[in-house]
């Protein structure tokens, strides 16, 4: 095979190549950027608030559930957001519950935990443990 060849042979389709690696390699790089732009941003502004041991209601729009508990009973939850609003937020604005709707009852049912709170700022919240065993009612 001559060099002629090498270089010119499907020409068309070596060059369509070079120009999707260079897209790739440009998205790529501006990520990094992006990112590293963010990473030196100072977050004087975002903090974090923990609300141990707050416990968990089960409800449902369509059954009853006073049988019904949670195991474990109580969950701690993570709040991440801005200093401001974090600071009016109160243990009594959180809210950790399971919901039953379009569940259907069998032994060793996990559900994941929905943690609400007041609007006032973005939040985000994250439960732990993020799922809680169901025990039906005798």
């Amino acid at each position: 095979m001559t060099l002629h060849r090498f270089i010119f042979e499907d020409f068309g389709l070596k060059l369509f190549s070079l120009g999707v690696a260079l897209l790739i390699w440009t998205a790529v790089h501006f990520a990094v950027e992006k990112e590293a732009d963010l990473a030196a941003m100072p977050l004087t502004r975002i903090s974090t608030r923990n609300f141990p041991d707050r416990p968990v209601l089960v409800v449902s729009f369509t059954a009853d559930v006073r049988g019904f508990k949670a195991k474990p009973s109580h969950v701690d939850v993570t709040v991440l957001g801005e200093a401001t609003a974090l600071n009016k937020l109160q243990e009594k604005d959180i809210h950790v519950i399971v919901e039953l709707t379009n569940v259907t009852a069998s032994a060793g049912l996990r559900q994941r935990v929905e943690v609400s709170t007041l609007p006032g700022g973005t939040l985000h919240v994250r439960a732990n443990p993020e799922e809680v065993e169901l025990i039906l009612p005798k």
